[in-house]
């Protein structure tokens, strides 16, 4: 498993999950409030110059944060893979060994026109 960084070491368009809050109880509720929770995803849409606050996306939220805040916030990366290619030509298989999880893409995103 990755190692947990701050969410300030992400660059404009970098999506991550959000893994700690390490901030005070009060200004943790209000952030549970905007949306951040550990687990859920979170992408930086920019990064205004001179250290000023980061432009981030939780869902539908847009929020403004400082970087001094965004220091606290514990973040893992997201990495994202797909699998391209036509049926019945192992693509389940693949995911599957090289996960140990049992996917059924079928059930995931069925495209019409075969």
């Amino acid at each position: 498993m990755q190692a947990p960084q701050a969410l300030t070491s992400l660059q404009a368009g970098q999506s991550a999950t959000i893994h700690a809050l390490h901030v005070e109880p009060s200004f943790q509720f209000r952030l549970n409030g905007l949306g951040f929770r550990i687990g859920k995803s979170i992408k930086i849409m920019r990064m205004t110059p001179f250290n000023r606050p980061l432009h981030l996306k939780l869902d539908n939220t847009e929020v403004m944060l400082c970087q001094q805040n965004s220091a606290k916030i514990e973040i893992l990366s997201v990495k994202r893979i797909a699998l391209i290619g036509m049926p019945n030509a192992g693509k389940s298989t693949l995911f599957n060994r090289m996960s140990g999880a049992s996917v059924s893409f079928y059930q995931l995103a069925r495209y019409f026109g075969y």
